[in-house]
């Protein structure tokens, strides 16, 4: 078994520890996982729409963040190892305008909520290959969006003109 050499002083107090031993030791061992290494994630395991979806949603819900939620609605999405890249149609110098630290932020939130230890990378530009006509987004529950998609004139305006809604302005008392 090998010995530890004793620790020696120094001028003042203070001792220095001693040597490390580099020998193999018998026995049981401590093993020690590293705290900052990601997990990997199978990317079959993400659903890009779903996850889209989510953050789109999630910037819709933050207030100020509207501009930042469109663009990623607009956004292309892909999975790049444990990085998850999102394609938008701003220029480089527009990008940390709209999608502004707040923005990363919430983002970052849904990405450790839906995919765990994802990273975001945001790049800027106009995508490769554009997926064709823009999606219509779901209206959230309960918001004004709903309340103006579900009215019998505003129906009747969508078929008869084959009309979309574009803005909305919420005119209610504020509590």
């Amino acid at each position: 078994m090998p010995t530890r050499p004793e620790p020696t002083a120094t001028a003042g107090s203070m001792a220095l520890a001693p040597a490390p031993i580099t020998e193999p030791q018998s026995g049981p061992q401590l093993v020690v996982p590293a705290i900052n290494a990601p997990a990997e994630i199978p990317s079959a395991d993400v659903d890009l729409d779903s996850l889209h979806l989510a953050l789109v949603s999630a910037l819709a819900a933050v207030k100020g963040q509207q501009s930042a939620s469109e663009q990623i609605e607009e956004a292309t999405l892909k999975l790049n190892g444990n990085t998850l890249e999102i394609q938008t149609t701003l220029s480089k110098t527009m990008l940390p305008v709209v999608l502004n630290a707040d923005a990363e932020k919430t983002m970052k939130a849904v990405l450790r909520k839906q995919a765990g230890a994802l990273t975001l990378k945001l790049i800027p530009g106009i995508p490769a290959a554009t997926a064709g006509p823009k999606k219509a987004r779901q209206a959230t529950t309960g918001s004004v969006a709903e309340m103006a998609e579900k009215h019998p004139m505003v129906q009747e305006a969508r078929r008869l003109f084959s009309a979309e809604i574009s803005n909305l302005v919420d005119l209610r008392e504020k509590e």
